[in-house]
């Protein structure tokens, strides 16, 4: 119960958007670095993640004699898609292990993959009932926006990998288990903690998903990509540092996107 400044009359807020909005400001994370630290192992992250999927895989396949994408038919290009995933992922990773490490052992709250409390399961279920509003976005950024910039369900629908149930799995596996973990590993996991040294809870929440966004280079899917953020942010925050929340938010979306490519 919350009063206005007008009279101290009592003024009512929903419980729906006190559960999935109201975050605490500060105190969860302690951030032993400084932004220096924070852009650098962003920069590096990425490096690391374009030199691995793009220039040393394709290198390592062609040394292998693996014949070109082109070449390769729907299966191979799914199970290729994989293993490049899971590659640039571990290297990306690895960056971050290394970076951090003198920081060990990292204080409370970070990187977190333990089962969520009961407490936080409402707020969890509260966030996942927005992913509709992220599907109208996407919807409607298709029809206003057409850049031709085709989304990966897009790519998936066209490819035909829709009837082929080795190369549906292999996607599947991309974006519902792979791209969950490490995006949000990145993104909320690390990015999200750092910035709230500088930034209340939810600036930090918004700055994160703006990234998230701009990192995906999809005009198109801009807007869904920086709701998905904020909600993936706000069940981050909202479960104290569960990294397991609010990969299972992005892995909802991804597996809706996937059912609607593969259905229709």
């Amino acid at each position: 119960m919350h009063t206005s400044a007008a009279g101290g009359c009592p003024r009512r807020r929903s419980p729906f958007w006190d559960s999935l909005l109201s975050v605490p400001s500060s105190g969860i994370w302690r951030v032993p670095w400084a932004w220096p630290t924070t852009a650098l192992l962003l920069l590096a992250w990425a490096l690391a993640f374009a030199l691995v999927g793009h220039s040393l895989l394709p290198a390592l396949a062609e040394r292998l004699g693996v014949p070109p994408l082109e070449r390769l038919g729907d299966r191979g290009c799914a199970l290729y898609a994989l293993a490049a995933d899971a590659t640039a992922a571990a290297a990306g990773g690895a960056v971050l292990v290394l970076g951090l490490r003198q920081y060990a052992p990292l204080p409370r709250n970070w990187f977190s993959l333990r089962p969520l409390r009961r407490r936080h399961w409402l707020p969890l279920l509260r966030i996942l009932a927005c992913l509709p509003l992220v599907e109208l976005l996407a919807l409607s950024g298709d029809r206003l926006l057409p850049l031709g910039a085709a989304s990966w369900a897009d790519s998936l629908a066209s490819a035909g990998a829709a009837h082929d149930g080795v190369a549906a799995a292999a996607y599947a596996a991309v974006l519902v288990v792979l791209a969950p973990l490490w995006e949000e590993g990145l993104f909320r996991a690390f990015l999200l903690p750092s910035l709230t040294r500088y930034l209340p809870a939810h600036l930090a929440i918004a700055a994160s998903a703006l990234l998230f966004a701009v990192a995906h280079g999809n005009p198109a899917e801009a807007a869904p990509l920086l709701a998905l953020g904020c909600l993936c942010g706000a069940a981050f925050v909202r479960t104290r540092g569960s990294w397991a929340a609010a990969a299972a938010v992005h892995a909802a979306w991804n597996a809706c996107s996937l059912a609607r490519a593969l259905l229709f």
